[in-house]
Order: structure tokens, then sequence, then C-alpha cells
């Protein structure tokens, strides 16, 4: 909710511009973020816009904003941090994309309370998200977490696999430390239904 990283956005030419492609990926952020906000695809001051206008002075290490994000560019490294303006936006892009990979229920009655209160509070839980990653156990692999978070695995999916259960456990963790059970009646609802729909 507060800001994301994205790499890929090295400065490539002379004027301190970023690419087409590199172009092509915000104007897809733009089209976006305008969806869920119910306006006319192009009608916003996006992203793409702003690297047009302003590529020189975010070069500089200035912070500018478009509608919908305040950005920071590091052409060096490549990668712009992004700070939304819109937290609203985020959660309905984080709901579309969590039902559409089936990480969020299709419907909220299908799971309890507590899973939604672990779902809007979960940025608040980071310190206990990192205190029960650093009690996890390392094994064979190594800091699956630290690997993983720094892209170093390599495409190892056993070793991504255990790096997202190792980070699943201690969000799970860090919701019963603040008295939340988000998996608490996620199969009696579904048990319910059947039942139903069975009667």
């Amino acid at each position: 909710m507060t800001r994301f990283i994205l790499t890929g956005f090295e400065s490539r030419w002379s004027d301190k511009s970023i690419g087409y492609g590199e172009t092509q990926r915000l104007k897809d952020f733009d089209k976006v973020f305008e969806v869920l906000d119910g306006k006319v695809i192009g009608s916003s001051f996006g992203l793409a816009d702003l690297f047009q206008r302003r590529s020189k002075t975010l070069a500089a290490g200035e912070r500018l904003g478009s509608d919908y994000f305040e950005v920071r560019w590091y052409p060096g490294r490549g990668t712009i941090h992004f700070f939304p303006k819109r937290k609203d936006l985020i959660d309905r892009l984080n709901r579309v994309v969590g039902r559409a990979r089936q990480w969020l229920p299709e419907r909220e009655d299908l799971v309890s309370k507590d899973f939604w209160l672990a779902y809007e509070h979960a940025e608040k839980f980071q310190p206990e998200v990192d205190r029960h990653l650093g009690e996890t156990p390392r094994s064979g692999r190594g800091d699956y977490w630290n690997a993983s978070r720094d892209g170093n695995l390599n495409g190892d999916h056993e070793a991504i696999a255990q790096a997202q259960d190792h980070v699943a456990q201690a969000c799970l963790k860090a919701a019963q430390d603040h008295g939340l059970d988000p998996l608490k009646g996620i199969e009696a609802p579904q048990q319910e239904q059947l039942l139903l729909e069975a009667a």
C-alpha cells in the first residue's frame, strides 16, 4: 500500500530517458489504474506522460507525481520506487488479482471475518512477520526467505516453494499474535454451501 519497487528501468540514452519498452510498461500501469478508477483510458496524467516530460528531473533524483503515483527513479540501478496516491485503488487491484490467482476467495462469505481483518491489517503485521521469519529453521538450501526476496533462487522451484511456505507460516503466526485466526472457518462455509445445494 505504501511503496513498491520495480526493476528494468535503466536509462539507455544520453538524454536520461527510458526506452520504448519501458514506456509501454508504464502505459500499461496507467491503463490499469484508469480502468480501476472508472476513467476513460488515456484521460489521466500518467506515469508514461511523467517520464516523457520530466525524465531529466527524475534522473536527477527528484520525487515527482502522476495522477495515481509519486515516483522516484534510480536510472543507474534501473529501479523505480512507486508511492501510490490512492490506497482504495491498490486494494481494488489486490482483490482483483488475488481472486484471479485464487489467493483470495471468490466470495467474502467463504472465509471468516478474521481472514479479512488479517488481510486489511497485513502491513501493520510486518514486524511480527520479520520476527517469525527470523525464527524459521534453516535447512540445506540456506536462507530461503532472503534468497527468494533478493531473487537468488534462480529457478529452483523446490526452494521457491519452501521460501513461500516459510513466508506464509510467518504471516499466519503474525496474525495469530494479534488474536486472529485467518484460516478459521475456511472449510466450514464451503461444506455448508454443499449441504445447502444437496438439500
